[in-house]
């Protein structure tokens, strides 16, 4: 600080600086208060500002514009409080302060305005900030940029929203147990993105967008759930790596979002399919080039099963069965593992809208001997029954897939099952309505028997704050057969 005080006092020419150092503290401070008070005074206009300004640049050029600017001003008679403002400023000083009065020695007034403006710049050096709100200013501006910049990288950090006909996320995969520096599943999701993006390069698998950046880990459905509507994804694949030793093994998970077509939304939610994809994490060491070959190889059965996905969402029902065909052939060289029923669904499912059904009750059959408790697949049954108008074997399928406990996540099994068995017997009460014959108690019990399935339907829906598209769906169509029902009475 002392080099900069002396660097500053070499710029001063000799006279003022000797006058600056001959001052005391105390008649350094009065000088430094009048020429602010001179300042303000002069700043109350156009005239003065300037005045002042180009006295602040150059006390010694500046002096005879504000000696002349002073003097104009205190003969003025349009302004007589202008000389009883200086004099009350020069009031109450020591020495040379206290002998100028109104109408005194103007050529003092500037002297001393030259030394308070000189010492004002001196300690203009010694202080970052003049005042408070300066000091809070430059606060305001810190905390400004501060956010702008944490805000851009925050926004740098997140996954894009996506464009495409049909988009898949696939996230990183998570390691069982957790480490503070995890190696195999970062490789392992990005090895299934490189597969399926080189995929949907491909002919025919057009309009399909394939991200991993910024997705991060995905440890549960509901993790992906909230990630599909953030970035328009209507697949999420995810999963978790499972290391005991130098031996690993991943568990792909898929959750299928339900707002792009109805079809598909049949398939909504979490899906698992545990293949056996097994390597060792010394070959993740070695050479990452031999473990993506090797995960390429097993993670066939994902890249078929979900280019099937986006055939079908498309509406191109070859292409799909030809996936998803493709997928089971691969599977069966594996032979039966968790989640395979999986598979077997959606191969029903497109049978069935090809109106094959005696394909489509086959895949539901293997589907039911890997997994009985699997509530999709006799929804799945339910529909091609009711497809073909038995509506018995239908709602026999619905009962049962009502009736089955812990359904996967986000697979509205009771309400898909419910507005099965509403509209079975919506109908039936229709066909009863027309009949001269049937009594009044078997035109009511047929119109309880759908109300009662719409309303549990309908009660879902009201339940939830923010109900997936699906799921509106099918409360819509509860509502609307309940009122055809209430019209029919």
């Amino acid at each position: 600080m002392k080099n900069i005080v002396d660097r500053l006092k070499k710029k001063l020419r000799p006279p003022l600086q000797e006058e600056i150092a001959d001052l005391s503290d105390e008649e350094k401070k009065n000088a430094v208060d009048f020429y602010e008070k001179l300042r303000d005074l002069l700043s109350l206009t156009r005239e003065g500002k300037q005045v002042i300004t180009a006295f602040e640049k150059n006390p010694e050029q500046g002096s005879d514009d504000l000696k002349k600017y002073i003097e104009n001003h205190i003969d003025d008679s349009d302004d007589p409080n202008f000389a009883n403002k200086i004099a009350e400023a020069l009031s109450g000083k020591e020495s040379q302060f206290n002998t100028v009065v109104t109408g005194g020695n103007v050529d003092q007034i500037i002297n001393i305005a030259r030394l308070g403006s000189l010492v004002l710049n001196v300690h203009k050096q010694y202080f970052l900030f003049r005042d408070l709100r300066q000091l809070v200013t430059f606060l305001l501006f810190v905390i400004v940029v501060s956010s702008v910049l944490g805000f851009s990288w925050w926004w740098v950090q997140q996954p894009r929203v996506m464009g495409g006909t049909f988009n898949i996320a696939v996230a990183e995969f998570e390691e069982n147990p957790p480490t503070d520096n995890p190696q195999i599943g970062p490789i392992v999701g990005q090895t299934i993105f490189n597969t399926l993006n080189n995929e949907a390069q491909q002919t025919g698998f057009e309009n399909v967008q394939v991200t991993t950046k910024n997705i991060g880990v995905i440890s549960d459905a509901e993790e992906a759930k909230e990630l599909a509507g953030k970035i328009n994804a209507h697949v999420v694949i995810y999963g978790t790596v499972f290391v005991l030793g130098n031996q690993a093994s991943i568990t792909p998970q898929f959750y299928v979002h339900d707002d792009f077509r109805g079809d598909v939304g049949e398939l909504s939610g979490e899906h698992q399919l545990n293949m056996p994809v097994d390597f060792t994490t010394t070959d993740i060491v070695k050479s990452q080039a031999e473990v993506n070959t090797l995960l390429k190889q097993r993670t066939a059965i994902l890249t078929e099963f979900t280019k099937s996905l986006v055939y079908l969402a498309t509406e191109n029902l070859p292409l799909a069965r030809q996936s998803i065909d493709d997928s089971l052939q691969i599977a069966d060289e594996y032979g039966d593992f968790g989640g395979k029923e999986t598979i077997y669904l959606v191969a029903s499912h497109v049978a069935r809208l090809q109106e094959n059904y005696n394909d489509a009750q086959g895949y539901i059959t293997k589907m039911l001997e890997i997994n009985p408790s699997y509530g999709r697949g006799y929804i799945g049954l339910g529909n091609i029954y009711y497809d073909q108008g038995d509506f018995f074997q239908a709602f026999q399928s619905y009962q049962q897939a009502a009736g089955l406990p812990n359904q996967p996540f986000g697979s509205y099994v009771i309400e898909k099952a419910n507005v099965g068995v509403g509209n079975i017997c919506n109908f039936q009460f229709q066909e009863i309505m027309h009949n001269e014959l049937a009594t009044d108690t078997e035109k009511q019990n047929m119109a309880d028997c759908a109300l009662s399935a719409y309303q549990i339907v309908i009660d879902s829906y009201e339940q939830m704050q923010e109900p997936e598209t699906r799921l509106v769906e099918m409360a819509a169509w509860s509502y609307y057969g309940s009122g055809m029902i209430y019209q029919f009475q």
